[in-house]
């Protein structure tokens, strides 16, 4: 009777030998009412070490202007493994004697493209008659996740009160070129000639609330 080692089990493996020249044969030799059941025992029962376990790193979280990846990074201990099944057990991180493998890394190092940027529309200059508004350029919007690298959008936000409230007038904002750089630095005021590729959003609109009631 021999023993094989399976992950930690042991089985028994049975022959029909031929007693005289102590070589196995044939199975129909051998008396099948007679044959001992199959024996299993457990083995290397040592406990495996912690180790540590990683995922995959995810996508970046930014395509340009600097973003970040992560995976997950776990210490466990490994305790048993049936066919393709495995158990392992959650171990808290000073466990594992290894140094710990980094979960996080920089990525989207490229500088993002220039746009143009349109900030919100500040209180009229005026409550009756001819007036204008103007606004200083706001923060960067973060792009949409179908954004890529080398693709370029545009925020405009909504047009302010008419610079007259009554009759014809018209509303003016303030349109700047902007980019994100590769260390996430904003830069403002970029050149608009970066922009040119880039339809311009209107920085002056007609408004007309009608007449003065009496």
């Amino acid at each position: 009777m021999l023993f094989k080692s399976i992950l930690g089990k042991q089985r028994s493996t049975l022959k029909c030998v031929d007693v005289k020249r102590r070589s196995a044969v044939a199975w129909s030799f051998c008396d099948a009412k007679q044959r001992p059941v199959d024996l299993t025992r457990s083995c290397n029962t040592d406990p495996c070490p912690p180790e540590w376990d990683t995922g995959e790193m995810s996508q970046c979280s930014h395509t340009c202007g600097g973003g970040v990846r992560s995976r997950k990074v776990r210490c466990i201990r490994r305790i048993s493994r049936t066919g393709d099944a495995e158990s392992t057990l959650i171990l808290p991180d000073g466990q594992c004697p290894q140094p710990k493998p980094v979960d996080s890394e920089a990525c989207g190092l490229i500088d993002c493209p220039a746009l143009w940027k349109a900030s919100n529309w500040g209180q009229c200059s005026t409550s009756c008659g001819p007036g204008e508004q103007r606004r200083e350029a706001s923060n960067w919007g973060q792009c949409s996740t179908s954004c890529g690298p080398g693709e370029q959008r545009r925020e405009v936000s909504n047009w302010g009160q008419c610079s007259t409230s009554c009759g014809p007038g018209e509303q003016r904002r303030e349109v700047t070129c902007e980019q994100r750089l590769a260390n996430g630095e904003l830069k403002q005021f970029y050149p608009p000639m970066q922009c040119r590729h880039i339809e311009k959003p209107p920085s002056v609109q007609l408004c007309d609330l009608g007449k003065l009631g009496n």
